[in-house]
This record gives structure tokens, C-alpha cells and sequence, in this order.
């Protein structure tokens, strides 16, 4: 077993997450999701600089999903609230009505671990009902859900 704690890997992912935020805005990846818009791109002919930029797409598109994660796990809890089907047949709590696609973050108890925890997912429909991608035995009536500040 690992002699870190949770606390402290927190805090040294917490101390990547500017930098890189700022990897992703210098190369402006976010906006083009390439680098072949950097500022030489057009004056490289040498097959390493081409496998550069390939590897480095493919590395700076994983970082902006690590960044992604890092920063939605630090913004504070908004709201929590109880979700209930509505006269639409669709779910809804006090600050959300859900449809396809929509991010939902959910308590349950996850037998695995033997223990509840909050998760992170999606909603979807399947032509009868709603459920959580990962998680189809989750009821989602009356289940405890909360939002986070942008």
C-alpha cells in the first residue's frame, strides 16, 4: 500500500492544474483541438517535429480532461437537492430539470466499496426510461443530487 494520503495527492494535483491551464492556453488547444496553429508549424518538414505535434495533441487533449476533472472537483457545492419524476416524465430537483446528455453528480451506495459516495455521470434515455450512464440500477427516484458554482 501507498504511503500517500488522499489529502495529499489532492494537493499535488491541485498544484498541476495551473500549470497546466496554462499549457492549454498558450497552445490555444482548447479553441482548435491541434497544433498545427502554432506559431513554426507552417516551416516544419522534419518527421520527429510531425510526430512531436501528433504525440503532443494526443498528450494536451488527455491534460485537458485531467484539467477539466481538477477544476470541477474544487468548485464549491452549490445547491443539494432530491430528484422526483415530473408531469413531463422527466427528472427534475430544485435547480435542474434533466434530459439526454446532461451532467449529474449522485449519492448511492456503491456495494463494491461497501459504502456511499458521490459520483459523477450523465443522464441518458433508452426509449422507456431514464437512467445514469454507469450506474443503470441506480433508481433515480428520490435520489440525492447536488450541483456545483461554475
Amino acid at each position: 500500500m501507498l504511503t500517500i494520503t488522499i489529502q495529499e495527492l489532492d494537493e499535488m494535483l491541485q498544484k498541476l492544474r495551473l500549470p497546466i491551464r496554462e499549457v492549454i492556453k498558450k497552445t490555444e488547444f482548447e479553441d482548435c483541438n491541434n497544433l498545427f496553429t502554432l506559431k513554426d508549424s507552417e516551416k516544419i518538414t522534419n518527421p520527429d517535429e510531425f510526430q512531436l505535434i501528433e504525440e503532443y495533441t494526443n498528450a494536451l487533449s488527455h491534460l485537458c480532461n485531467a484539467y477539466q476533472i481538477l477544476d470541477y472537483l474544487h468548485r464549491p457545492v452549490d445547491e443539494e437537492s432530491t430528484l422526483f419524476l415530473n408531469s413531463h416524465g422527466n427528472f427534475e430537483c430544485s435547480f435542474h430539470t434533466f434530459h439526454c446528455g446532461d451532467g449529474i453528480e449522485f449519492y448511492y451506495y456503491d456495494e463494491d466499496y461497501e459504502n456511499y459516495k458521490w459520483c459523477s455521470s450523465r443522464v441518458e434515455h433508452d426509449c422507456e426510461k431514464y437512467y445514469i450512464v454507469g450506474h443503470r440500477n441506480v433508481d433515480m427516484n428520490s435520489l440525492r443530487v447536488r450541483n456545483r458554482k461554475r
